[in-house]
C-alpha cells in the first residue's frame, strides 16, 4: 500500500499510513489532537477591623491538585531538552501548585 498522507500547512504533513521521515522543516504527524486539562484554583479571604481601619488577611491557591499539563509532540526545537517543555505554556499551567498569602489594609 502507497503512502497517505496528506499536506496540511508549511509547518507539517498530517499521515495516515507510511509516512515520510519527520524532518525540522517537514514534520510529520500522526494525531492533530490534544486532550484538554482541568485545574483547580481557591482562595480564603477573612476581614476584620484593627485599630478603626479595614483589614483581611487571604489565602490563595492556584492548582490546587498540582495537576500536570498535557504533553504534547517534541519542543519547538525538535528535541525534548528542559528548556522546551512538552506542553503549550499559553494554555497549561507548568508551575504546579503555587501558593499566595498576604494581608492588605486600607488606609
Amino acid at each position: 500500500m502507497g503512502a497517505e498522507y496528506r499536506k496540511e500547512s508549511v509547518a507539517g504533513t498530517k499521515c495516515q499510513t507510511g509516512c515520510p521521515a519527520s524532518t525540522a522543516d517537514f514534520r510529520t504527524i500522526n494525531t492533530n489532537k490534544i486532550a484538554g486539562q482541568w485545574y483547580l484554583d481557591a482562595s480564603l479571604t477573612k476581614r476584620f477591623a484593627v485599630a478603626g481601619t479595614d483589614a483581611e488577611v487571604f489565602l490563595y491557591v492556584r492548582n490546587l491538585f498540582n495537576s500536570d499539563p498535557v504533553l504534547v509532540g517534541n519542543g519547538p526545537t525538535g528535541d525534548n531538552t528542559p528548556a522546551y517543555p512538552q506542553t503549550n505554556r499559553n494554555l497549561y499551567d507548568v508551575l504546579g501548585r503555587v501558593f499566595r498569602l498576604g494581608v492588605r489594609l486600607k488606609i
